[in-house]
């Protein structure tokens, strides 16, 4: 079995509502932003938001608290604007 290497990588997306710095997720040396969520212009749920936020984002990454998508999926790349 292969074990994948995971890790974040620090990034900015200009564009409304402004500037945000966030937390795109690196899976073996590729970017999932790079991969799939730029074609949406959506951000990592981490490394942005107030504490309150990436408490919760963090909880529910870590299956301690319930998912926010049906059939127990959870997001990971969401809107700048809204956090759908």
């Amino acid at each position: 079995m292969r074990i994948s290497k995971i890790e974040t990588s620090n990034r900015q997306r200009e564009g409304y509502p402004g500037l945000i710095n966030y937390a795109d997720i690196i899976i073996d040396s590729k970017s999932l932003f790079e991969m799939i969520a730029h074609k949406y212009d959506f951000v990592s749920c981490i490394g942005w938001g107030s504490i309150e936020f990436q408490e919760q984002q963090i909880a529910r990454l870590l299956l301690r608290v319930d998912s926010d998508l049906p059939n127990n999926r959870n997001s990971i790349y969401i809107c700048p604007a809204c956090a759908d």
